[in-house]
């Protein structure tokens, strides 16, 4: 069974969204955490955007921490037919990875509309300093947790 999170697994990101990651790297975020973020966003929002250009920001696998692994395998897992017998090889595997891309992408996107429409360059990018990211970014998480909304 191959695994998903070898230390040959290289996640190369879509370059369409280069900028976006840069400048949440620069509010003290690692790459790896960055595309989990998009990732969870995206999947929350059902909003998936394949990549049409694979030459962006490049990371191991194993960068993800260990709660990151556990949470994208239930994600994974949640998928339709998808279970631990379909991870067994590598063309499966870089499907799946395809699919976390497309998600990390679209929740790229939905940041961009959502919590940073007034931070965005020429090309749509995310622009901000790095303490107006962390205070964008920790607005959406108050909101999503608040006693407002229902927890399912």
């Amino acid at each position: 069974m191959a695994d998903l999170f070898d230390s040959k697994r290289n996640l190369v990101l879509g370059a369409e969204y280069n900028k976006d990651y840069q400048t949440l790297q620069k509010a003290h975020l690692e790459l790896n955490d960055s595309f989990f973020l998009a990732v969870m966003i995206g999947y929350r929002n059902q909003q998936k955007i394949p990549s049409n250009i694979r030459r962006g920001l490049e990371f191991n696998s194993l960068a993800f921490s260990p709660v990151q692994k556990e949470l994208l395998y239930g994600l994974i897992l949640s998928w339709k037919n998808m279970d631990l017998q379909t991870m067994v090889d590598n063309e499966s595997i870089n499907q799946i990875y395809d699919k976390l891309i497309a998600y990390a992408n679209g929740g790229l996107q939905w940041l961009r509309e959502n919590i940073f429409p007034d931070y965005l360059d020429a090309d749509g990018a995310i622009v901000a300093d790095p303490s107006t990211i962390l205070l964008k970014l920790n607005e959406m998480i108050a909101e999503e947790v608040s006693s407002n909304k229902a927890p399912f």
